[in-house]
């Protein structure tokens, strides 16, 4: 994806390489969680400073060299802002049967990172509570995420590591789906489903950028109860994703989202549909 910057990248991944990357380390704690061993056969859990990271992170948007140390496992990668949340991104929620703005951090959360001779790239979601990244490593990947994410019992300074491989898979259930594919009659022509770069995008490596609008539901809040954790899920799963759509060169940029916050208090915006299609209608 990305070819014709692929070489001014390089050039600054090489620059990025005569700076001193900045380490930080995570404090390994003794750490046994029933939750997470029900969906993990193996992990360690660190204390992490995420803080740290976020502030070091927005010290320059271009070449960030990255050094993270966990226990006895080292990585070691340089960052790129890959904003998929847009600076005008509008949030909302609904209270009382109103629409009622959110507030929310408009910072950059998302990066690319790669490594020293640009053959692998991993994604990391970076901000004051969160660290979340996912760095391939061979036939594998390491995977670094909030332990409160998998386990309600975590505090907020728990971070756990494991590898894809030490996932237990688990039953992908039922959707209950009632309806037909449909099929367009035509797609549109490449030419016509352009779009413009929004004004004030900040994406770095943006091709066809894909406008996306997206709703969470009263479970999420009772997940997370906090408008940013919520947003760093939903953004981790976008940055993760955008690499399976490289042959489209399609980025993912969020321009509005809502968000029940208030479950006692709130309705939902899509009264009683329960099918995709209707969701868009109702």
């Amino acid at each position: 994806m990305k070819t014709a910057l692929t070489f001014v990248t390089f050039i600054l991944v090489i620059h990025a390489q005569d700076l001193i990357a900045q380490t930080f380390r995570g404090t390994p704690v003794r750490y046994a969680d029933q939750a997470l061993s029900a969906v993990l056969k193996n992990y360690q859990v660190y204390e992490l400073p995420a803080g740290e990271i976020n502030a070091y992170v927005h010290t320059r948007q271009f070449a960030i060299p990255l050094s993270l140390e966990m226990g006895n496992t080292v990585f070691n990668w340089t960052l790129y802002e890959n904003h998929i949340l847009s600076p005008d991104a509008k949030g909302t929620s609904m209270k009382n049967g109103g629409i009622v703005p959110l507030e929310f951090d408009r910072l950059c959360r998302t990066f690319v990172g790669y490594n020293h001779d640009l053959s692998v790239d991993a994604r990391f979601t970076i901000r004051e509570e969160t660290f979340v990244a996912l760095m391939p490593d061979g036939d594998d990947t390491y995977i670094i995420q909030p332990a409160s994410q998998l386990s309600k019992e975590a505090t907020s300074n728990h971070f756990v590591m494991y590898k894809l491989s030490d996932m237990i898979a688990s039953s992908p259930g039922s959707c209950h789906a009632t309806k037909k594919e449909k099929r367009p009659a035509a797609l549109p022509d490449l030419a016509d489903s352009k779009k413009n770069t929004p004004k004030g995008s900040q994406r770095t490596f943006s091709c066809l950028e894909l406008q996306v609008s997206f709703g969470t539901d009263n479970q999420m809040w009772q997940d997370y109860e906090d408008v940013d954790l919520i947003l760093d899920f939903n953004l981790t799963v976008m940055n993760v994703m955008e690499p399976f759509y490289d042959d489209f060169d399609l980025d993912f940029w969020v321009a509005e989202f809502f968000m029940v916050t208030d479950p006692a208090n709130s309705s939902t915006p899509w009264g009683t549909a329960t099918e995709v299609d209707d969701l868009r209608t109702d």
